[in-house]
């Protein structure tokens, strides 16, 4: 089942302060949406309130480097030596080279061309977009009865949070945050006991849980994710959907055998090409082609039942060997 994501609009913010590593880590959000191991809930107003403050967020880290220079004082008596010229003339250099740096990415700020721009453009496009306009006139009654999330005077946080309540579907919410409009008093790190219980009370399946960064949220949730093994995976997989040969599809399904899980993606795709693929339904019967799927035997109850039962029978496995995991 994937897990279910909301990110507050600090998080998309902070991307604009992050390092070319911070960002490829944060890919992974994308990666795993693809993979359909996540689903990740945006809106509107989020948007709106990301895309209002890009300006300032980047301008924190722009502006103190517009005005730096490279500088140093020395004593008087350095100018008898010529090296100093050398240093001065390199950073004369240097200074020259930040500016035209300095132009670059200010075009690139306008164009939004930052790689945050276009992982934040990313993240949102494949979010599931849910509707708020509804929850206007509840979340401003939660303002004036001074119910959390959010700051007094402000009902965006409210908005979002009765958004992801009144979502119908089962499986733990997860919530990363950067500020404390969701968390407990007691403890920074927890969400508010009274949106937990607010929570229990409208949910019959699943847990809500807060996040202080996205990378805490990776390491709980996600520890093995590799973005480079999930690029093998997916090259294997799509040549056994493409195998023109027994033979072939046996070498693949033994380089497919050494990971030891494949995202909900990957899994249909697999049930595809053994569906769809005579090359290698024809030999489903055959002991490493049915040992590799056998494993998937409490993980693939979310494909399609006809699906589902073509693999059955390509495979011989009993019927409705591939059962939801109670």
């Amino acid at each position: 089942m994937a897990v279910r994501l909301f990110l507050d609009a600090n998080v998309y913010l902070s991307f604009f302060l992050f390092g070319k590593d911070d960002l490829q880590e944060m890919e992974k959000v994308v990666a795993l949406i693809e993979h359909e191991e996540l689903i990740l809930y945006t809106n509107d107003l989020l948007k709106d309130e990301v895309d209002r403050n890009r300006e300032s967020k980047i301008a924190e880290g722009l502006n103190p480097t517009k005005k730096s220079s490279f500088g140093l004082e020395f004593p008087k008596y350095f100018s008898d030596y010529p090296e100093l010229d050398d240093i001065l003339e390199s950073l004369k250099k240097a200074n020259q080279g930040k500016k035209k740096l300095v132009e670059t990415v200010e075009n690139d700020i306008r164009k939004r061309h930052l790689r945050a721009d276009i992982l934040i453009s990313s993240l949102l496009e494949k979010g599931t977009v849910l509707d708020w306009k509804l929850e206007l006139e509840a979340a401003e009654l939660r303002q004036v009865l001074r119910q959390p999330p959010g700051k007094t005077g402000s009902v965006g946080d409210a908005i979002h949070w009765l958004s992801l309540l009144n979502q119908s579907g089962n499986g733990n919410l997860h919530i990363v945050s950067l500020d404390a409009d969701f968390s407990s008093k007691l403890d920074a790190g927890q969400l508010s006991d009274y949106l937990i219980d607010e929570w229990a009370a409208h949910k019959q399946f699943g847990k809500v849980s807060l996040h202080r960064s996205l990378s805490d949220f990776f390491k709980k949730q996600f520890p093995e994710i590799n973005l480079s093994m999930e690029l093998e995976k997916d090259e294997l997989v799509e040549r056994l959907r493409n195998s023109g040969s027994f033979e072939e599809t046996h070498e693949i399904i033994a380089l497919l055998q050494k990971f030891p899980k494949f995202t909900q993606k990957q899994i249909r795709l697999l049930f595809t090409a053994l569906v769809h693929n005579s090359q290698v339904r024809w030999i489903g019967t055959d002991s490493d082609v049915a040992d590799f799927f056998r494993q998937f035997e409490t993980l693939a109850y979310l494909l399609d039942d006809d699906l589902l039962e073509q693999a059955t029978k390509a495979l011989e496995f009993p019927q409705g060997f591939f059962s939801f995991p109670f």
